[in-house]
């Protein structure tokens, strides 16, 4: 089994108590480069209640745009849009205004691997000289990653997790809009395991923490490891993975275990902040001791 930090959880849920609108978006675009034009753009803004937690959808906007340059041959394999399609819808500048006072009103942004659409929409802002600026965001991808199993899915992409969760019907997948509504059903299945882990958290048992190490497996170099040893058995982290697990003759699973206790002994004790910093600070004393 394995557990993500619940630090991302946290953040989300937070930030619903905080609001009552969200905007899911995404985009289709010339290529892959940072600030490429968009040939698609699509947001659907939910207000949505908390107990219990419901979407009712307020206002789509689903756009294509002509882009300034030729739409290349693998950008339209993957969304199936193609220049002579494109031809007679009107251009970013043309589409710009309506696009800013959509997102102008305001709500949570989500998406799925957002950071990819917000850089987009960036691009779009300063070629028409303006600037997008946004707060806190949800990447439902990261919720995809905190729910789903490792050892239950090939990838991550939003068509697995759809598939995943069995929300993934009548959808074609890379039509931005159709993208809108398969991240927002999978938004509501992670947002309901967030909730259930939530109301679980008291249930956990906690172990003491005795002291970690760094481990590599010298036959698989890119096997590598912090391990917690502690009064219930040998807890890691993979550092490639970025989640913590238990080997399978563990005497509980990471699923049993209040992690985020077990988390505040690994800092506490190394005087660090991050798992970033217990990595750095084990791989020193690894070295130390390898020179004795």
């Amino acid at each position: 089994m394995t557990w993500r930090t619940s630090r991302y959880k946290q953040m989300v849920i937070d930030l619903l108590k905080n609001n009552d609108t969200i905007v899911v978006l995404d985009t289709e675009t010339v290529g892959l480069k940072k600030k490429c034009q968009i040939v698609q753009f699509s947001a659907i803004r939910y207000r949505y209640e908390k107990n219990p937690f419901s979407m009712r959808e307020v206002e789509r906007l689903d756009l294509y745009i002509r882009p300034d340059e030729k739409l290349p041959e693998s950008a339209t394999k993957v969304n199936g849009i193609t220049n002579a399609f494109l031809s007679d819808y009107p251009d970013e500048r043309h589409c710009f205004p309506v696009i800013k006072e959509f997102l102008s009103k305001g709500g949570i942004l989500a998406g799925y691997r957002l950071d990819f659409d917000l850089d987009k929409i960036v691009g779009l802002y300063e070629r028409n000289h303006d600037r997008f600026s946004y707060g806190r965001y949800i990447d439902v991808y990261e919720m995809a990653k905190d729910c789903i199993p490792r050892d239950r899915v090939e990838n991550y992409k939003l068509l697995t997790a759809a598939h995943y969760y069995s929300c993934d019907r009548g959808l074609r997948f890379h039509s931005s809009i159709d993208d809108v509504t398969a991240t927002r059903r999978v938004f509501i299945c992670t947002l309901s395991e967030y909730l259930r882990k939530q109301e679980d958290a008291d249930s956990k048992m906690r172990v003491q923490l005795s002291y970690c190490y760094y481990w590599e497996n010298p036959k698989r170099r890119s096997m590598k490891r912090l391990i917690a040893v502690t009064s219930s058995g040998q807890v890691y982290y993979d550092l490639i993975g970025g989640f913590w697990g238990t080997n399978k003759d563990a005497m509980c699973s990471v699923d049993d275990i209040d992690m985020e206790h077990l988390l505040s002994q690994c800092f506490k004790k190394y005087r660090v902040s991050d798992m970033k910093g217990l990595s750095l600070i084990l791989k020193e004393k690894r070295k130390e001791k390898a020179a004795v």
